[in-house]
């Protein structure tokens, strides 16, 4: 009897791990900038992008199947100084189709965001998937907006950078 009791003993304990050695998922880090020089005298407070995902690459979903809000971060000129607009809208890929992701941001500091980059894009890989930056171009629906909300011509965007992880 005290040799079941020491064996069920140890596999208890040996059942017992400390949870934290979970796999987690490669990530792509997407890095967007704006082009061009914001025009003398406009302040810009919004920019709103459309990016293709090429194979192997999705945003994270919530449990009711949204954009989590992982995927999405304001950084560089935006970085804790900008909302992300919903919803942002994620197409997933069809046949020969990429899939698209769109979302906007609203700049909350009072005098808007310069040129540079200012939004990061999170992505889950599938195994195998190396995106690079000539995977994400070129971005389409690029719309950079000034105080009045007229779209300001001469900025674009552009992916700056990825980093795999």
């Amino acid at each position: 009897m005290r040799y079941i009791f020491v064996s069920l003993l140890l596999l208890v304990l040996a059942a017992c791990g400390g949870g934290g050695d979970s796999v987690q998922q490669p990530t792509a880090k997407v890095i967007i900038a704006t082009t061009g020089t914001p025009p003398v005298g406009k302040v810009l407070v919004g920019a709103g992008v459309t990016i293709e995902l090429p194979a192997g690459c999705t945003p994270k979903l919530d449990a009711n199947g949204a954009v989590d809000s992982s995927v999405i971060t304001p950084s560089g000129v935006m970085a804790n100084a900008a909302t992300v607009l919903t919803p942002v809208v994620y197409t997933p890929a069809t046949g020969t189709t990429l899939g698209t992701l769109s979302f906007g941001l609203a700049s909350t500091a009072p005098n808007g965001f310069g040129g540079g980059e200012f939004v990061t894009v999170t992505l889950q890989l599938a195994n195998g998937a190396a995106p690079t930056v000539a995977s994400f171009l070129p971005l389409s629906g690029v719309d950079v907006r000034d105080a009045s909300g007229a779209t300001v011509i001469d900025m674009g965007a552009t992916v700056s950078g990825v980093t795999l992880q």
